[in-house]
């Protein structure tokens, strides 16, 4: 194998280093900040924090599934469903 071809594997390898760890960097940041939200969380327990969107429902967005509010999403996140 020549010289450039040595170079070319080694390129691969440094690329393949690099990418190997931002993917754990990133995995590692997920983890944090799902940890974070699950714990500073709002809790909400009403049944009636649940609430559809209204635009949701219009022709435009007919095929579209309807959008849960922010709240909603708090109850989820708060009861580990998300």
């Amino acid at each position: 194998m020549g010289a450039v071809g040595v170079y070319m594997l080694d390129a691969v390898h440094d690329t393949a280093t690099w990418t190997t760890k931002k993917i754990k960097a990133m995995r590692e940041l997920l983890h944090r900040a799902t940890t974070h939200v699950r714990e500073e969380a709002p809790v909400s327990t009403a049944a009636s924090s649940w609430s559809w969107s209204s635009s949701s429902h219009t022709a435009a967005s007919a095929t579209s599934s309807p959008r849960v509010s922010r709240s909603a999403n708090r109850v989820g996140v708060s009861q580990g469903i998300v």
